[in-house]
């Protein structure tokens, strides 16, 4: 077993993050698939980690149950093909694994349209012809997939049922160009200082999104919608790529404070920060010795996260409302 296909239940819309963070501990090589789970490439795994596929298998269902706290259903084989395939056999807490000796017999007692490149047309054109299983459409000449499918995808389609062939690598997926957050207020907010906090929520929210997906913010823009739904934007390129929450916080603070809202009805924030990959960056040392401290408790911030939610932890000015004409 080679390739496994962990499916999430409920799905991960919004936990995609933390769901990325808990497998990447297990295989580098990881594909989420969105609004499902994940395939993962555990050849390595299996030696890293000494462990046969059904203890991996149960590593993977148990973590991602505790730090991500989605049940899954878990299918292994030799091909993302017949990964796939075992999955949808499995109910939510189940597992089934294909080896590579078995995989054959079990693709060939799967209905035809579980096979990738069968949709819905071409099942009942294989149907009129009698063609019910990936072992029917395997026993046919390969010219005869041909003429029912066309040349090309009848011939992808006979490796695939004949052979068990699939050549579609594991990919991970590409490092998103940028990431928003946004506070929409409950009424039209006049208060500087309530807009504050949610500058300040939105910077430790980016943080948050940061640190997991491994990557730093480059260039930070600020979006304003007011009552009038119209809409003011300043963006500003950061001195040293970050994932600093404190860093972020001041910037988004200083685009605030530079639109001059005093008066300014605001319905909702938006912080959007454009991104890079932090193993592409280097950060600066300083002499800081509290810069140091802050950095070292986000990183403890971060594992609590990953195992207890995004705001598991949170400054203290956002815990309460602060009084009137704070600062």
């Amino acid at each position: 077993m080679t390739v496994i296909y962990v499916r999430c239940h409920p799905a991960p819309i919004e936990m995609e993050p933390r769901l990325l963070a808990v497998l990447t501990e297990i295989t580098p090589t990881v594909q989420l698939l969105p609004r499902d789970g994940a395939l993962l490439s555990v050849g390595g795994a299996l030696r890293y980690w000494k462990r046969t596929p059904e203890q991996l298998t149960d590593l993977v269902q148990t973590r991602v149950l505790a730090q991500a706290g989605l049940t899954t259903a878990v299918g292994g084989g030799p091909t993302r093909m017949i990964a796939t395939m075992a999955v949808n056999t499995c109910a939510p807490g189940q597992a089934r694994l294909i080896a590579a000796d078995e995989a054959l017999g079990f693709l060939h007692r799967q209905a035809v349209r579980a096979l990738p490149g069968v949709g819905p047309v071409l099942e009942r054109t294989l149907g009129q012809y009698g063609i019910a299983t990936v072992g029917d459409l395997a026993a046919l000449p390969m010219g005869t997939v041909q003429r029912i499918a066309g040349a090309t995808l009848g011939r992808q389609l006979h490796e695939r049922a004949a052979r068990g062939f699939d050549p579609r690598p594991i990919a991970p997926a590409a490092l998103a160009a940028s990431t928003s957050a946004t506070r929409r207020f409950p009424r039209d907010e006049l208060d500087p200082v309530q807009r504050r906090r949610a500058l300040l929520a939105l910077a430790c929210e980016l943080g948050t999104v940061l640190r997991t997906r491994r990557a730093v913010a480059i260039r930070l823009t600020l979006s304003v919608q007011y009552a009038d739904a119209s809409h003011s934007t300043r963006s500003r390129t950061l001195g040293e790529p970050t994932a600093h929450p404190p860093v972020l916080r001041d910037l988004a603070y200083q685009l605030h404070d530079g639109l001059g809202l005093q008066r300014a009805r605001v319905r909702a924030l938006t912080v959007a920060a454009d991104l890079a990959d932090d193993r592409c960056t280097a950060h600066q040392l300083t002499l800081d010795p509290g810069d140091e401290q802050r950095r070292r408790i986000e990183a403890v911030i971060g594992r609590t996260e990953i195992r207890y939610g995004p705001g598991a932890l949170a400054p203290a000015a956002l815990a309460t409302t602060p009084p009137a004409g704070a600062r």
